[in-house]
């Protein structure tokens, strides 16, 4: 056969499968499967404030078109548009109101796709928000419920990429990709303290990359491991990739004079 037609019979093939791939990209960062996650305290999140003020609540439509765009990613359907999820998604985030019991768990969900999708800081932190500043409806229960949705997302990982989104005392066992047991473990007092430590454990030496959520509020920010500092940008992640030997430590530390009101009054 000739190598022109074979080329034109290809290419388009191609073309199509780098498209599709742009338009539906894969997750960087998933959340874990619950049952790989251990909380060793109970995980924290503030209730919201009881008012007799008439709440002005946000439309549960909102969230609720949001998931239909996430739907769309999982059906890959050609109607999904990542660009105009993030900028229809800012729009909610900067509107006045409460979100109801159900718009919350749509905002959680939608959030939490953008972030697997995106690794944006910006969705992790507002997953933290939404433990320490409440901006739903109240009732009973519900805090549980939600801490539920928040918790897989403390850690998420790719494979043996790993994100530390939410600091919280809480671990997670799993397999590395060449074999061998691992547990990751943060220790935290976060938001009484600005500091969290991170521990691994593991069978063998094995290569790594985590990465640490530094807030946008953190300027000064420090990551340290084995007396090496690391330092990243603010609403950003701080990488660190090494192999990493049973019993190494990532000492982080944010300045808690900056830490923002919501966290401070927790």
């Amino acid at each position: 056969m000739n190598i022109k037609y074979i080329a034109l019979v290809i290419f388009p093939f191609l073309v199509f499968a780098c498209s599709n791939n742009e338009k539906f990209p894969e997750l960087i960062s998933e959340k874990i499967p619950v049952e790989t996650l251990t909380i060793n305290e109970s995980f924290q999140m503030k209730k919201p404030l009881q008012t007799d003020s008439v709440i002005e609540f946000i439309s549960d439509d909102l969230p609720d078109e949001l998931i239909k765009m996430k739907d769309l990613y999982e059906l890959k359907d050609d109607y999904f548009d990542l660009q105009k999820m993030e900028l229809f998604w800012n729009d909610v985030r900067n509107m006045n109101g409460v979100l109801s019991k159900s718009g919350i768990k749509n905002w959680i969900s939608a959030t939490g796709f953008l972030f697997e999708i995106t690794a944006k800081e910006i969705y992790a932190a507002e997953l933290e928000r939404i433990q320490y500043e409440p901006n739903y409806e109240s009732g009973d229960g519900v805090q549980d419920d939600l801490a539920l949705l928040l918790e897989p997302y403390i850690f998420t990982r790719n494979t043996d990429f790993f994100h530390i989104n939410l600091f919280a005392n809480a671990s997670f066992e799993f397999e590395h990709s060449l074999f061998g047991k691992i547990k990751i473990t943060q220790e935290t007092k976060y938001p009484n303290s600005g500091d969290v430590i991170l521990t691994i454990n593991t069978e063998k030496k094995r290569y790594m990359e985590i990465f640490v959520r530094i807030p946008d509020w953190a300027d000064g920010a420090t990551v340290t491991v084995n007396n090496v500092k690391f330092f990243a940008p603010t609403g950003d992640y701080c990488q660190i990739a090494k192999n990493w030997e049973n019993g190494d430590m990532a000492e982080i530390h944010f300045p808690e004079e900056k830490m923002p009101a919501y966290l401070k009054n927790y």
